[in-house]
């Protein structure tokens, strides 16, 4: 576990955030459910369309999202989240967001059934909304999608727009029987 805090603190682009969203799961107990879908699960990004540009405070924030959504993935049994740090060099400038088939295609390049990708729109920094997708790696399919939009640009905004989607959009249904 702080192995990995030590990877999202230094950085590391992401690929060093793959590794790192990695590891916090495998530290996560009970990660491992019957039935539970393997899953990629992508680094957050961010399109900033402000004036002032992506922040140093906003990429730290999107580390911290990939933490919480691994870690909550994790323990909601739905998900057993695999490694993707064979496909992070080809995250590295990429939007998935842009791209929806390049999820699925990265996710079954890892073994995955289905991929997890999520971004943050930021006009400024009273307005955000934090998305996630979450697709079928074989199909392309969008099994559970969602938005929140936050006001505040803060750590706890960003912490509390992510549990709110997670429990009522994504985490609330039954993505297996989607598929």
């Amino acid at each position: 576990m702080e192995k990995a805090r030590a990877m999202f603190k230094t950085g590391g682009g992401a690929a060093g955030r793959a590794a790192a969203i990695f590891l916090l799961i495998l530290a996560v107990p009970g990660a491992a459910h019957a039935g539970a879908l393997l899953a990629a699960v992508f680094p957050f990004e961010i399109e900033e369309t402000g004036p002032v540009g992506v922040q140093p405070a906003d990429q730290a924030r999107l580390q911290e999202l990939d933490a919480q959504l691994a870690q909550a993935l994790s323990a909601s049994g739905k998900f057993v989240p695999v490694d993707i740090e064979n496909v992070a060099a080809q995250l590295a400038g990429n939007g998935l967001h842009d791209c929806p088939s390049c999820g699925p295609e990265l996710a079954r390049a890892v073994g995955a059934q289905v991929s997890v990708n999520g971004w943050v729109q930021k006009v400024s920094n009273m307005i955000l909304s934090i998305n996630l997708v979450v697709r079928d790696a074989a199909t392309g399919k969008v099994l559970q999608a969602g938005s929140v939009a936050i006001r505040g640009d803060t750590d706890a905004a960003w912490r509390r727009g992510l549990a709110h989607l997670l429990k009522h959009r994504i985490l609330n249904n039954d993505t297996a029987s989607a598929r």
